[in-house]
């Protein structure tokens, strides 16, 4: 655990004593943990423009955020490459860091096994150029995340495609990092919880298609308060789902750890579904993100303050009234590092 302190330290310039190592207990998300005395630095996906929208949830929460969350657009390989609307952020004055996610394949054309061919790597260097042209060389880099789902084409559900998919990260991090001026990191983000495939007999691993440590920064987790499980209703129930499913919270942390890595949460949200399988209005998950994040090395965590066809995501539209009392009392400005009483121990 050492070194995953000395590794935050010298990403965040937070170098305050953090949270010892979790004990088996923790691990398993029960009894005492220790927290950090410092705030793990937060950030946002704003879903819109982004300094603007960055700045209005600044408001919200009142007080800045550390991280500003930006997509790479992937209709198509012209479109991964062009980045002009990704130098707004600097320019609009937003002076934190930014974390871009990257698809490693348009929405048509190519496969994962080309890619690990190298017959992409010429894309990735031209953005890795166009990215530190536009001040952007130091960004934190999301590539191909969610890879443990079905729904992005880079999937690992497929004979072989854990391996292509390794190989193809290696390709792109290598050539990303050859680039003058590139001083990019590296976040490899799992889906909270992996899909089910072969007609439900089986669950796609995250850890099968590990790149390597020479290759990653950062072990990252996607996590929204959503379930399909009978048990969807109860916020508690839901809890400890997200901690014991395959390729859960408990997972990153083990993996995290062996790995020597900090952890982080690309995306993190609140969630209210048209088929009723969000949770809906739920301070209770704030709570528990908030003391979870606090008690384990997470060098950053980014809200999904959003909406998209699944869902309504934005903890400050007015939808969640509790729940964004909540988040401010935990992240905002006036919130304590340490909350001596979220949850007793049992």
């Amino acid at each position: 655990m050492g070194r995953v302190l000395l590794v935050l330290c010298a990403f965040t310039g937070i170098c305050a004593p953090a949270a010892p190592a979790a004990s088996t207990a923790a691990a398993a998300g029960t009894g005492s943990r220790a927290a950090s005395l410092t705030p793990a630095p937060i950030g946002v996906f704003p879903g819109g423009v982004a300094a603007r929208s960055v700045a209005n949830f600044e408001l919200s929460l009142g007080r800045r955020v550390d991280f500003a969350h930006e997509f790479i657009h992937k209709s198509s390989w012209s479109s991964m490459t062009d980045v002009r609307y990704l130098k707004s952020m600097v320019d609009d004055g937003f002076g934190g860091r930014t974390v871009l996610t990257v698809p490693m394949l348009p929405d048509r054309g190519g496969t994962l096994k080309q890619g690990a061919s190298g017959a992409f790597n010429r894309y990735f260097r031209l953005l890795a150029r166009r990215l530190v042209a536009i001040g952007q060389g130091s960004a934190v880099l999301r590539v191909g995340h969610e890879f443990n789902g079905t729904w992005f084409r880079w999937t690992i559900d497929g004979a072989g495609n854990s391996s292509r998919y390794k190989t193809y990260w290696r390709q792109i991090v290598t050539t990303m990092r050859g680039v003058s001026g590139a001083n990019f990191k590296f976040d490899w983000a799992a889906n909270g919880g992996s899909s089910w495939v072969n007609g439900g007999k089986r669950r796609l691993r995250a850890e099968t298609a590990y790149p390597g440590n020479e290759y990653v920064d950062f072990i990252g987790l996607d996590v929204f308060d959503q379930s399909w499980a009978p048990h969807s209703r109860s916020p508690s129930a839901r809890w400890q789902e997200f901690l014991t499913q395959t390729d859960g919270l408990n997972w990153q942390a083990r993996f995290a750890e062996a790995h020597g890595k900090p952890m982080t949460f690309p995306e993190w949200g609140l969630v209210k579904r048209r088929d009723g399988r969000g949770g809906g209005d739920n301070p209770y998950f704030v709570m528990k993100m908030h003391e979870w994040i606090q008690t384990h090395p997470v060098a950053y965590h980014l809200y999904f303050e959003s909406r998209d066809p699944n869902g309504d995501y934005r903890v400050f539209s007015g939808r969640f009234p509790k729940a964004a009392e909540s988040f401010v009392r935990y992240f905002g400005a006036q919130s304590p590092a340490l909350v001596p009483a979220l949850v007793p121990a049992t």
